[in-house]
């Protein structure tokens, strides 16, 4: 199956297996709240239109962290929800705790430990966001079926 995964914020992280070998890349936005989601949406899209390969979008389900943070990942979740509807694609999202233990079987995780548990999936970077979309890539190859 070919997946792309998302772990949402300011710093956006994208994983993917289409080309046959994972791939993750990041991209942070600056700005207030709309500037940002309009930046995500855009870039969000382009993505899409290049990887319209995949059959699913599987991305890390938000939770509240205070006001503006909770309402914007869920503004970005709905942007991944209608970005993703429109290409085609099923989506799904995965609860933060469920990726921890699936990562490092304990739901208290930290940062850290999910780059280790993503360098022993195979990623080679250190970028904690980057760490969290292939740790959801690896999960989503693993539980995911069509």
């Amino acid at each position: 199956m070919k997946i792309i995964t998302l772990d949402l914020g300011s710093t956006m992280a994208l994983a993917h297996n289409l080309r046959g070998e994972p791939s993750a890349t990041s991209v942070a936005f600056k700005g207030d709240r709309e500037t940002r989601a309009a930046a995500t949406q855009i870039w969000l899209e382009d993505r899409l239109k290049v990887l319209i390969a995949a059959e699913v979008v599987v991305y890390e389900r938000p939770f509240a962290r205070g006001a503006d943070a909770t309402r914007c990942l869920w503004g970005l979740a709905g942007i991944v929800e209608a970005a993703a509807t429109r290409a085609g694609m099923a989506v799904l999202d995965v609860d933060v705790l469920t990726l921890k233990r699936f990562a490092t079987g304990s739901t208290k995780a930290t940062k850290e430990q999910m780059i280790e548990a993503a360098q022993l999936m195979g990623y080679t970077g250190d970028n904690e966001h980057e760490a969290d979309a292939w740790c959801l890539l690896q999960y989503a190859m693993d539980r995911v079926t069509t």
